[in-house]
């Protein structure tokens, strides 16, 4: 039921029965439900909208009214309702009278009646939203409970009063925040005009850059940052002038609080047009650290951490770039490939670390030498480069290989001791080709140099191409021969001097090639080492060895069967096994076994050598030393490694009767084999005078092709008298 005050007298017979239930707080008629008259009752089918809608229709005169909702009737009288509101938002009286509010007032217009879920903001955003409308005009409203009543004008001014305040408030927070992030910030800023002169700075510029920011403004961004970057600034600055609002980024070396010149990373912003900046805005933070690290992790991927000399990724990068300038100045440029020869054996006989002092040492030589315009790095173990920016004609880098080679004349200080090593080289000349092309060229040329006896230099020539291609042809067909089958031995007997009866047989390996036939051992033996399959082929050898040796000794002769060991073989920790289980396996004699170690491969890892050979010697088997007289062992190595026998290398043999000095070596060697306790055996004789001066010195054994040649194991066995099956 709506009841509504029209500013007359009720009826008398209302006021007499009617008692005062309470005044509403701060009214100043102090009106109560029963001094008011009722105009009429709603009907039933009438809604309390549509009621409160004609109450707004009939005029601004009505001062107060009551709303019958689910609870019991509530008396709104206006002016006293907004002295109340106005003391619980906390405002005085006469926020709702000053000018400001009344004009305000005069653009409220009256709206629908608003949903439930309508925020009082929302709802004076409505009001606000047109129309104009009376100042004690309310505004109907649905509450979420779902009773109707007024929403006061005044109401949702103040609401939205106290919302602005509130988002003053926060603002003036988040400022504040603002500003102590900015002044404990470890970024700088400035703000540059448009001819990028300092117009205002942040107040981290003392505690970073040192100066002061009265020393700042007015002055020029480029005066800020090292000589050698302000054109690149300057550069920066003209593009974001002519792209406002674009980002862009640069890194600029500045001069830090400490003193000295420091590397920021700038990001710089063209708000000229903004009104709220009119600036060029520049934000930089000191990445000194971050750039030095970066320099660090950048130096140790181009440098080789032992020499501190380029690795490859360097070499490819600065190596082009020098053979181009090279050709453009009419030159010709080179890459020398330089390997060390024999290295390994400074690791296995002084230890590694005296390899790592002897490469720093060659590392430091090689750059000695060299022009400030060259360029010297390492590739890895014992293999250098260096690329040489070239002279007239093909001088240029022959002349430097020169000098290197001059370098290993003087022997290296590796601790206490010195040391003479060798060293070969592979040039290859730049008139044409790239780094990768010169680099493949120098590294064929080193082989040719290494096949040459070491210690020299050899220029690239495209028939190199074809060999070292023939070469890799060889490798892989080796690699299929060695599962297929391919290997086989021949036996060449050993005589004894004395009666010339075939006593032993040394056996011989040979490849059976499917269209070239049968290729003797120097031709794939050197790829077989060099490839490692010598290891595998090696046991081959073995196996069949004992198997032989043991059959022969099932038909009733006992001979002595020689196998050859490479230093590749004699270098596995797994030699012994091997050896042990073809023994096993054939059922042979250990006593009838003989392996043979060239006096070279001896001498490679004294120590270790030393403690395989007499582990090989525990099995019940006998070493020789073969090629004797071709190497550099000392008597007392002879002594320690109790080797039974010394083969004499046919080069001595070869030429007896010719030559009297050979005649006088021979007869050393063979007294040398008698005073150690050692059988003594000659190889390669082919004449009889040879054969005789043998005898004559003492000789025990001899072989060669007088009289006997290398033969399948079914026919050695006519020359060691073993009768057919």
């Amino acid at each position: 039921m709506l009841i509504e005050d029209e500013r007359r007298d009720p009826p008398r017979s209302r006021r007499a029965g009617a008692r005062r239930p309470g005044t509403v707080p701060g009214s100043s008629g102090g009106q109560s439900l029963g001094d008011l008259a009722i105009e009429r009752e709603i009907l039933a089918d009438e809604t309390p909208c549509a009621a409160i809608d004609e109450w707004f229709r009939a005029g601004t005169a009505r001062r107060s009214l009551v709303v019958a909702g689910p609870s019991r009737p509530v008396l709104v009288n206006r002016s006293a309702f907004y002295e109340a509101l106005a003391g619980r938002l906390g405002y005085g009286w006469s926020l709702f009278h000053d000018a400001p509010l009344a004009k305000l007032l005069d653009r409220v217009a009256p709206g629908p009646v608003l949903p439930a879920s309508t925020s009082l903001t929302e709802a004076g955003l409505t009001l606000l939203s047109g129309g104009q409308v009376d100042s004690d005009q309310d505004v109907m409203v649905v509450w979420r409970d779902g009773r109707v009543g007024t929403l006061a004008v005044a109401i949702v001014l103040a609401e939205l009063v106290k919302v602005h305040s509130d988002q003053v408030a926060k603002l003036a927070t988040s400022e504040s925040r603002f500003r102590s992030l900015v002044q404990n910030s470890f970024d700088l800023l400035l703000l540059l005009d448009g001819r990028g002169m300092i117009t205002d700075v942040g107040p981290s510029e003392e505690r970073i850059s040192g100066t002061r920011p009265d020393e700042v403004i007015g002055t020029s961004v480029l005066d800020r940052v090292h000589p050698e970057d302000r054109l690149a600034l300057s550069g920066l600055l003209a593009t974001s002038l002519a792209s406002p609002g674009l980002d862009l980024g640069g890194q600029f070396r500045q001069r830090r609080a400490s003193g000295g010149w420091g590397w920021f990373e700038m990001r710089v912003r063209n708000l000229l047009e903004d009104p709220a900046v009119s600036g060029v805005v520049v934000n930089y933070r000191d990445v000194t650290e971050a750039k030095q690290l970066e320099d660090r992790l950048r130096y140790a991927a181009l440098h080789d951490s032992l020499t501190g000399l380029p690795n490859r990724a360097f070499i490819v990068e600065r190596g082009a770039a020098l053979l181009r300038k090279s050709r453009d100045r009419g030159v010709v440029p080179g890459l020398l490939f330089v390997d060390l020869d024999a290295f390994k054996d400074v690791n296995d006989t002084l230890g590694h670390s005296a390899g790592d002092e002897l490469l720093r040492h060659v590392a430091a030589r090689l750059a000695s030498v060299l022009r400030a315009s060259d360029l010297v790095g390492r590739l890895g173990g014992d293999e250098f480069v260096v690329v040489v920016e070239g002279g007239i004609g093909h001088r240029g880098p022959e002349a430097v290989a020169r000098r290197i080679l001059e370098l290993f004349a003087a022997p290296f200080q590796l601790g206490n001791k010195e040391h003479t090593i060798t060293a070969s080289i592979g040039i290859a000349l730049g008139a044409a080709g790239n780094i990768a092309d010169l680099l493949q060229q120098s590294d064929i040329a080193l082989y040719e140099a290494k096949q040459q006896g070491r210690n020299c230099a050899v220029v690239f020539a495209p028939e190199m191409q074809g060999r070292i291609e023939n070469r890799l042809a060889l490798e892989s067909e080796l690699f299929h021969a060695a599962g297929s089958g391919q290997f086989f031995l021949l036996y060449q007997p050993v005589f004894d001097l004395d009666s010339l009866k075939a006593t032993g047989m040394e056996a011989l390996l040979r490849w059976q090639h499917p269209e070239q036939g049968t290729i003797v051992p120097d031709v794939f033996i050197p790829v077989l080492e060099s490839t490692g399959l010598i290891v595998e082929v090696g046991r081959f050898v073995l196996r069949e060895a004992c198997n032989q040796a043991a059959a022969w000794m099932r038909q009733g002769r006992r001979v002595d069967v020689s196998i050859n060991l490479s230093a590749c073989q004699l270098e596995k920790e797994d030699l012994v096994d091997d050896v042990a289980e073809a023994l096993r396996a054939s059922g042979a004699d250990p006593s009838c076994i003989i392996l043979e170690i060239t006096e070279s491969t001896l001498m490679q890892d004294v120590d270790a050598t030393s403690e395989r050979l007499a582990a090989l010697r525990a099995l019940g088997l006998r070493l020789a030393i073969d090629d004797f007289g071709t190497g550099y062992s000392s008597l007392s190595y002879l002594r320690g490694f109790a080797v039974d026998i010394l083969k004499i290398d046919k080069s001595f043999v070869a030429s007896l009767g010719d030559s009297p000095r050979s005649a006088a070596l021979v007869r050393t060697l063979l007294q040398l084999g008698r005073d150690l306790g050692m059988e003594t055996v000659a190889e390669g004789v082919e004449r009889e005078e040879q054969l005789r001066l043998l005898r004559e010195e003492g000789c025990n054994k001899v072989q060669g092709f007088l009289l006997g040649r290398p033969v399948l194991a079914s026919e050695a066995a006519s020359l060691l008298d073993i009768p057919p099956d």
